[in-house]
């Protein structure tokens, strides 16, 4: 079972080999992505991306973002879409694994802010979606960070709490001008890619009912 300290891409690669292997996949060219909030690996032969969760995430939590993932492709939202034919997400070591396809990215296309907003104007007036969806704390992800970390002073820690706290004190008082509704949580150029001349977003592990 992997925990926070073990989370680290020799085990996450053997975790890989071992969905993989579930999943009638191949993995013997696999190439390490991104090894942050999850571990991203490539299947060269397979043309899919696998994404390895850190430990403790919850499955059914794993499982509200396929479905939403879905839901959302059903009503027409340029997205990132889940590999054909596989059963998931996939529990494994206390992780969890999705599948996605692969979109090849060209070497100097970039995407911009252009491009992002809108895929986000589009989101934003999708009617409410037929699952439940978890309503934002906007800070919640921010004092687990300060609370995790391993490379801040004790009184750095502080500080950021402090911070944090006094944050979270205004949004109380934040007033909107839209209703709530679905957002996408982290939308940003590094979560929106290329499928052939169209930007379409990805990564829906931070999908909120929250501000619009």
């Amino acid at each position: 079972m992997l925990t926070e300290e073990t989370f680290l891409p020799t085990a996450t690669r053997q975790l890989l080999n071992r969905v993989c292997h579930r999943a009638g996949l191949d993995s013997a060219e696999a190439q390490l992505l991104r090894h942050q909030t999850n571990a991203v690996y490539q299947l060269p032969n397979e043309q899919i991306i696998v994404k390895i969760t850190r430990p403790d995430v919850r499955l059914e939590d794993v499982q509200r973002t396929v479905v939403l993932v879905k839901w959302l492709g059903a009503n027409g939202l340029p997205t990132v879409g889940l590999a054909d034919h596989i059963t998931q997400p996939i529990r494994v070591a206390n992780c969890v694994a999705t599948f996605w396809r692969y979109l090849p990215q060209p070497a100097h296309r970039r995407i911009t802010a252009a491009h992002v907003g809108p895929l986000l104007r589009h989101l934003h007036g999708l009617p409410p979606p037929s699952i439940p969806i978890e309503t934002l704390d906007a800070v919640a992800a921010i004092r687990r960070s300060i609370d995790a970390s391993r490379i801040l002073t004790l009184d750095d820690q502080a500080f950021l709490a402090d911070r944090c706290e006094g944050l979270a004190a205004q949004l109380e008082h934040t007033q909107y001008d839209l209703q709530p509704g679905i957002i996408h949580g982290d939308p940003q150029h590094r979560n929106t890619l290329w499928n052939g001349d169209t930007p379409v977003l990805s990564d829906w592990e931070s999908a909120r009912q929250g501000p619009r």
